[in-house]
C-alpha cells in the first residue's frame, strides 16, 4: 500500500479487505498440475477459493490478490516438502472469470520465501504481481538482458541484491504508462532541470530525432530515500 501511493504521488488511493484463510479441496501439487500452475487447473482452485469467501462481493474491488500457503515456483529447485518447481505455483497476474461471467484481474503470491524454512515472503514479487494486476506493463526483456534492470520492479523484482527486500521504483515509463506521472516534452534546445524521482513526478519527454513510434523518457534518480 505504501509503495503504490507513494510511487502514485497520491493520485492511487489503496483501501485492502482481507480474508480469513480458507482451505481448498485440492492440494498444491493438484493445482500446479505439474505445469507450475500455468493450466486452467490453477483457474479452478481460485474458484474455489472465491467461493469460499461469498460474503465479498467482486464487483466492490478492482483487482484481487491471492496469497498461497507454499513456496513459489520461481525459486526454482525443490523445496523442503520435496516438491519440485512445477508441482508449486508460480507468482503470476491473470484475469480470472466467475461463474456468473464476472471478470477480475489478480494476482498470486506465495506466502514463503525461498524454498525452506518458512520465511515470510519478501515485498519484490508481490508488488511486481499486483502492479501487473493494476495493469503494469512487464519489462524483463529478453534474456540474457533483463528490460529497464535495477530501475523498474517491473524488470527487476528482485532488486540490487537479489533479496526482494531493495526492490527499485517504477520508472519513468511504467509512472507515465498508468498516468502517475507530469511529461513535459522538450522540443527545443536549452537548459532543462528536472528534481529527483522520488520527490517529483515530472517526466520530461523527447521524440524529435528518434524513428516514428520512438521516444526518450527522462527522469531523475537520485541514491536516497
Amino acid at each position: 500500500k505504501d509503495f503504490f501511493e507513494t510511487q502514485s504521488f497520491g493520485k492511487l488511493t489503496m483501501t485492502n479487505d482481507f480474508a480469513d484463510p480458507v482451505d481448498i479441496t485440492k492440494t498444491e501439487k493438484e493445482c500446479a498440475d505439474n505445469v507450475s500452475g500455468t493450466s486452467y487447473k490453477l483457474h479452478e482452485c481460485l474458484l474455489e477459493v472465491l467461493a469460499a469467501a461469498s460474503s465479498y462481493t467482486l464487483s466492490d474491488y478492482d483487482i484481487i490478490t491471492f496469497i498461497h500457503s507454499g513456496y513459489g515456483a520461481e525459486h526454482g529447485d525443490r523445496d523442503n516438502k520435496g516438491n519440485y518447481y512445477d508441482d508449486r505455483i508460480w507468482s503470476h497476474a491473470w484475469e480470472i472469470e466467475t461463474a456468473d461471467g464476472t471478470k477480475m484481474p489478480y494476482a498470486l503470491t506465495s506466502a514463503f520465501y525461498g524454498i525452506e524454512n518458512a520465511k515470510p515472503q519478501h515485498v519484490g514479487i508481490p508488488i511486481h504481481e499486483i502492479a501487473q494486476a493494476m495493469g503494469a506493463p512487464t519489462l524483463y526483456g529478453d534474456y540474457p538482458g533483463f528490460g529497464l534492470g535495477l530501475y523498474d520492479v517491473m524488470s527487476s523484482p528482485y532488486g540490487f541484491d537479489g533479496t526482494q527486500h531493495h526492490c527499485g521504483s517504477l520508472s519513468a515509463y511504467t509512472r507515465v504508462f498508468l498516468e502517475w506521472a507530469t511529461v513535459e516534452e522538450i522540443t527545443e534546445g536549452g537548459t532543462y532541470t528536472i528534481a529527483a524521482s522520488n520527490i517529483s513526478n515530472k517526466v520530461y519527454k523527447i521524440a524529435t530525432g528518434f524513428p516514428n513510434g520512438e521516444y526518450l523518457y527522462i527522469e531523475n534518480r537520485v541514491n536516497g530515500g
